[in-house]
């Protein structure tokens, strides 16, 4: 069954999510669904612009993203991006802001409404709107996909529908040759421990409690150099050996995960969390801040080093004990290969697939029926 399947972003600026849903879209089109993304006026990042492959449309609101948060604009946005919904046979809401949006156009265009759930409480600590529709939007959505445990028993607890959990695939492709020369380097060839970290300055991304971390293994002078990636400029407060980059491209951020000794993240909540899998997929030993989404495939002491959230003394410490244990770090690496390698797209898109199948399927028999 051919469907038009619309999915509705608050952006198509760089981020974790709007990749994973850009994801999602080029498979769906790849099968032959035809597939548009819509998005405030101008909202797209040249990063993303490249990912999206031809047979997605891309369709824009006759708005922009308001520079304020006033009500009003944010209303009229709302507005301009129902009105721009094309016909389609299910419409998707993705980040928060986009289920009213969807809500209404589907209400309005009797179209079949669906979320792909993403989100969490912490990133609307200081956005009331946002925070008070991730609460109550899920009651009007009779079909809601998330894509970790996490978020699924979250959604559960606020709608009537169904929640369905499907894992997304990882994005992150190297050929295992590349993979194998990588792990062949000898502790005596390294320039020092290179611990690497993927986020931004934003504090649920746990920057300062990386950078904390990373001071305490140097003061027992241990030779190390902190690997920082970031989607725009960090303003960075740190004393020890660093690297900094802005954007690197996919190649360019796998060939820094492969040259990495640790891979930490320190997030204080995410939906899934795709750095510490995409650094698993290419066998790279993790410390890892429990952060809700990240439940779903780290398990302490078997894949990764488990540490509280926001305790960068804990961290410190899973790190220190991989520096000082060969044998801990290859197997981490092995068994967190494994565990990457279940997070596959074309079993992610085969589950989509049938239950917007199902979904439509209903929605044009009951059409049938009241015609």
């Amino acid at each position: 069954m051919r469907m038009h399947i619309t999915f509705v972003l608050s952006s198509l600026k760089l981020s974790g999510g709007v990749i994973l849903v850009v994801e999602v879209a080029n498979h769906l089109a790849m099968r032959g669904h035809q597939v548009t993304l819509l998005a405030p006026l101008n909202a797209i990042d040249p990063e993303i612009h490249q990912r999206i492959r031809p047979p997605v449309q891309v369709r824009f609101a006759s708005v922009g993203i308001p520079a304020t948060r006033n009500p009003l604009k944010l209303l009229n946005l709302t507005l301009s991006l129902v009105q721009n919904t094309p016909p389609s046979d299910v419409v998707i809401a993705t980040h928060t802001p986009t289920t009213l949006p969807v809500l209404l156009a589907t209400w309005w265009k009797r179209q079949k409404p669906l979320w792909l759930y993403m989100d969490y409480p912490e990133m609307f600590r200081r956005r009331p709107i946002e925070r008070f529709l991730l609460n109550t939007a899920p009651y009007g959505f009779s079909t809601i996909i998330a894509i970790s445990s996490f978020l699924a028993q979250n959604a559960a607890k606020r709608t009537f529908g169904k929640v369905h959990l499907i894992k997304p695939g990882l994005g992150m492709e190297i050929s295992e040759e590349k993979l194998h020369l990588s792990n062949l380097r000898s502790d005596q060839e390294r320039q020092g421990w290179r611990i690497m970290y993927v986020g931004d300055d934003r504090p649920r991304k746990g920057l300062k409690d990386f950078i904390v971390a990373m001071e305490k293994v140097y003061a027992h002078s241990l030779p190390i150099c902190a690997v920082i990636v970031c989607k725009h400029e960090c303003q960075l407060k740190i004393d020890i050996p660093h690297e900094l980059y802005i954007r690197p491209s996919n190649h360019e951020l796998a060939k820094l995960y492969l040259n990495c000794d640790i891979f930490v993240s320190t997030s204080w909540e995410e939906g899934l969390g795709y750095p510490p899998l995409q650094a698993m997929a290419l066998g790279k030993p993790c410390v890892v801040a429990e952060s809700g989404g990240s439940r779903d495939y780290t398990i302490h002491g078997f894949n990764a080093i488990v540490v509280p959230s926001q305790d960068p003394q804990a961290v410190a410490e899973g790190i220190i004990q991989l520096i000082n244990d060969e044998k801990l770090r290859s197997m981490l690496g092995r068994n967190g290969q494994l565990t990457a390698s279940k997070y596959n797209w074309e079993k992610a898109i085969d589950e989509f697939e049938k239950l917007l199948s199902a979904i439509v399927g209903v929605r044009k028999t009951v059409t049938g029926a009241e015609s």
